[in-house]
């Protein structure tokens, strides 16, 4: 039988805010920074960097990130706008191990590495769980939350023993490689889809062309016109209900509020609405009008 313990999250781990720094501190390159804007949901973007000076990497060597750290984003928007949320929680992986992590976020790191492991602590502090409890406590307008280190730190975190965790953190871990690579090769089909689309479609060298007669006028196969999308589709904008609307229990229908929910090919259902009359179809295709403008799901 497997003897579990519970105990305080801050009596097995450090805590570390990320370090505010001055405009004038950054540079066109150097060490790299991690802020709260390169915070998606689940992961880090990091296409849109700020850097801090080689020089300042003594000074601010504690907010330098090592891979396995658990990253708190401790301000930010109510928890139902989960792209932007106070208390995402982020592991930091090989991409991101090096960066300084900026103000407005929190790492926390095993203190004893045989008392915890490190990426169970990772699984945890990802889970659905710990945002909620840190979440909860959040205080200040919707807008604008922030989550007390103080109630990060008196989370109640279960401890199996050593090599249970280290097992749980394996099977886990083992999971999330082959999602991964499962991602990379649907990336790869993607890419070759829009070069078959481009090369068949766009310079028109389709399987046959050379046997098919062109139009002069057009530059098209005889019998292919060209039209304007609104001659055969209709394009519905959507629409914003009031936040009095909108619900986690499931009540009414899906929201979805823009790219923040799209998912691969299909949105996720992250919030409700019990108001809203532009309802989208089965094979609808929803295409992003704000920043980053044109990203496409399908309904």
């Amino acid at each position: 039988m497997i003897t579990l313990s519970k105990c305080r999250l801050d009596s097995v781990c450090d805590f570390v805010n990320g370090g505010a720094w001055n405009e004038s501190e950054y540079t066109e390159s150097g060490l790299p920074v991690l802020k709260v804007s390169n915070f998606n949901a689940n992961s880090f973007s990091i296409d849109n960097v700020s850097y801090l000076s080689v020089d300042a990497s003594e000074k601010y060597k504690k907010h330098r990130l090592k891979k396995g750290d658990l990253v708190v984003a401790t301000v930010g928007s109510h928890q139902s706008l989960v792209n932007s949320a106070a208390g995402r929680t982020i592991a930091v992986n090989g991409n991101t191990a090096g960066f300084y992590l900026n103000q407005n976020a929190v790492y926390i790191r095993v203190r004893d590495s045989s008392l915890l492991d490190q990426t169970y602590l990772s699984y945890v502090g990802e889970s659905e769980n710990f945002r909620h409890y840190i979440q909860v406590r959040g205080k200040g307008a919707a807008n604008q939350m922030r989550i007390a280190i103080g109630d990060i730190k008196s989370y109640p975190i279960v401890l199996p023993p050593l090599p249970t965790q280290q097992k749980i953190a394996q099977i886990l871990s083992a999971y999330d490689d082959l999602i991964e690579n499962n991602l990379k090769r649907i990336k790869l089909l993607e890419e070759t889809a829009q070069l078959t689309y481009e090369e068949w479609f766009v310079r028109m060298k389709f399987p046959g062309h050379e046997d098919v007669a062109v139009d002069a006028e057009t530059g098209l196969p005889e019998g292919w016109v060209k039209k304007s999308l609104t001659d055969e589709c209709d394009l519905t904008m959507g629409q914003s209900p009031k936040s009095d609307f909108y619900n986690e229990e499931q009540n009414g229908l899906p929201f979805h509020q823009g790219v923040k929910d799209y998912g691969f090919r299909f949105p996720e259902n992250k919030t409700w609405s019990t108001e809203g009359s532009r309802i989208a179809e089965k094979g609808d295709i929803l295409f992003s009008v704000r920043a980053p403008v044109g990203r496409l799901n399908i309904s």
